[in-house]
């Protein structure tokens, strides 16, 4: 190669070898989807039809989502420390109440939060997709940050559902020294994420990766919960 080209062959590997790095990058930032999450305590009665097969590290995908109703897939999801919306137009101050923004928890969809397929126990607020949201269980919550908090920052990305729960992180234990600001772990009505219960009408078809006990099964009948953003408000009782 004449000596004169090899400043300029140089260069253009260089320039390769960033592209690259860079195209790695963004698919790695593009796997996770930003949004927010409640809580809410499983009963066994889940539009999936999980029924007694339900693990112990599951949530529920809004109606009005994409991928919807992703029965049976498994996400990796994680705290972020953020403001969001609070549903109404106004911000909700998260900015300080994950534990570890490092640890995760692998959770199955098992269930719904209804918008579109609305019942007694929906919660518009939260379901109807005025930003991304899952309705993770109690104590995925608890892996991530206080109750106290009722609603957080969250991401999440595709997962194995060979191994179910926490990853990585320190320990869950104590809690961020600050409270939520102006009560605003709480909605007015008191209410957080919510989901259906299921129908009669479901197969075993199950998800994307969630094998062979579980499927879409329709809206028949309501189901209670507790709500992530009662602890704020103090409201400690059970369902509705």
């Amino acid at each position: 190669m004449p000596t004169s080209l090899r400043p300029f062959y140089t260069l253009a590997a260089l320039l390769s070898a960033v592209l690259l790095f860079s195209s790695f990058s963004s698919i790695s930032a593009d796997d996770y989807t930003y949004g927010r999450a409640t809580f809410y305590d499983d009963n066994q009665q889940g539009s999936c039809k999980f029924y007694n097969n339900i693990p112990e590290w599951y949530g529920a995908w809004p109606d009005s989502q994409a991928g919807f109703p992703n029965c049976g897939s498994c996400w990796e999801v994680s705290c972020v420390d953020s403001d969001f919306s609070d549903g109404y137009g106004a911000t909700m101050q998260r900015s300080s109440a994950c534990y570890d923004t490092s640890k995760s928890v692998v959770i199955k969809i098992v269930d719904s939060c209804p918008c579109v397929h609305q019942n007694f126990y929906s919660n518009q607020r939260w379901c109807c997709g005025d930003m991304q949201h899952l309705d993770i269980g109690r104590r995925t919550f608890q892996e991530l940050a206080d109750e106290k908090w009722g609603v957080i920052g969250l991401r999440w990305k595709p997962a194995s559902c060979d191994q179910l729960g926490p990853r990585g992180g320190g320990s869950s234990q104590g809690a961020p020294a600050t409270a939520p600001p102006n009560n605003q772990g709480s909605s007015d009505n008191g209410s957080g994420g919510s989901s259906s219960d299921s129908g009669n009408n479901g197969g075993n078809n199950g998800g994307n990766n969630g094998g062979n006990n579980g499927g879409w099964s329709g809206w028949n009948k309501p189901r209670q919960r507790s709500f992530g953003d009662w602890f704020a408000r103090g409201w400690m009782g059970q369902g509705w």
